[in-house]
C-alpha cells in the first residue's frame, strides 16, 4: 500500500523559491526610492514641450526647412503647453454683479406700473460701454 507525502527532497505547497517576502519588497521599494528621483508629470511636460520647440527652431534655421515638419512641431507643443496653463496661469472666470438682498442699492416698489415698464425699456435700450 502505498505511503502519503512527500517523497525525500521534494517540496509540496508554500513559496516557490525565490519569491519576494513582504520584507524583501520592502528592502527593494525602499532602494529605489533612494535612488530614483521622484517622477513629476508636470516637469516632464515641460521638458516634451521645449524639446518640440528646439526641434522646431532647429528645423527652421536650415538652409531649406521642412514647413510641414515645423508646423507639426509647433502643433505638437502647443497641445502639451495646452495642458500646462491651468498651472501656470489661473482660468478667468466671469463675475455676476448682483446686489444684497438685505440691503438693496435701489428700493423698487415706490415705483408704479407705468414707471417700471419705462425703467425696464430704457435698461433694455442701455447700450454696455467696452472700457480699454
Amino acid at each position: 500500500m502505498p505511503r502519503g507525502g512527500s517523497k525525500p527532497g521534494e517540496r509540496r505547497g508554500g513559496r516557490q523559491k525565490g519569491t519576494p517576502n513582504k520584507l524583501s519588497i520592502g528592502r527593494m521599494k525602499a532602494q529605489l526610492a533612494v535612488s530614483a528621483p521622484e517622477f513629476d508629470p508636470y516637469d516632464q511636460l515641460e521638458i516634451i514641450a521645449k524639446t518640440f520647440l528646439e526641434r522646431a527652431h532647429a528645423e527652421q534655421r536650415r538652409d531649406r526647412p521642412n514647413m510641414r515638419l515645423v508646423y507639426d512641431l509647433f502643433d505638437k507643443a502647443a497641445r502639451v503647453l495646452r495642458d500646462l496653463v491651468p498651472y501656470k496661469r489661473a482660468r478667468l472666470t466671469a463675475m455676476k454683479v448682483s446686489g444684497d438682498e438685505d440691503a438693496p442699492l435701489f428700493n423698487l416698489s415706490a415705483l408704479s406700473d407705468r414707471e417700471l415698464a419705462f425703467l425696464r425699456r430704457t435698461i433694455l435700450k442701455a447700450q454696455q460701454v467696452d472700457v480699454d
